[in-house]
């Protein structure tokens, strides 16, 4: 088992999570999937020893790790010590104008060399 270090959330799941296995965090907007997804890292970065990987879908990160700040949650230093990554996986982004454009950093742009037949 794998303790979370989430007050009373390892007591509810009988002692944590099961090593090895893919947990989905499903619920709308303001829920919480951040807020815990990124407090399940920290305390592994912190307690464990263990780095971590946090894949945003939606939210900006820049606006994630200002937010962690207010729990006391330094991310960018955790990245800094390379023992957090976080990945900007937002299939599309917004301009400074607000204008919705596309994740390049998503896509890589290859040829089609040779011939087909």
């Amino acid at each position: 088992m794998i303790h979370s270090g989430i007050k009373g959330f390892d007591e509810i799941c009988g002692g944590g999570l099961v090593r090895g296995s893919c947990i989905l965090l499903h619920g709308g907007p303001g829920s919480g999937k951040t807020t815990f997804s990124i407090q399940f890292l920290y305390n592994g970065i912190i307690e464990n020893k263990e780095p971590g990987v946090f894949i945003t879908l939606c939210e900006n990160p820049d606006e994630i790790r200002k937010n962690m700040l207010a729990y006391g949650w330094d991310l960018r230093k955790l990245e800094e010590q390379k023992k957090l990554v976080i990945i900007d996986a937002r299939p599309v982004t917004f301009t400074d104008d607000g204008y919705i454009v596309p994740n390049n950093t998503l896509f890589k742009a290859e040829g089609c060399e040779g011939s087909w037949s």
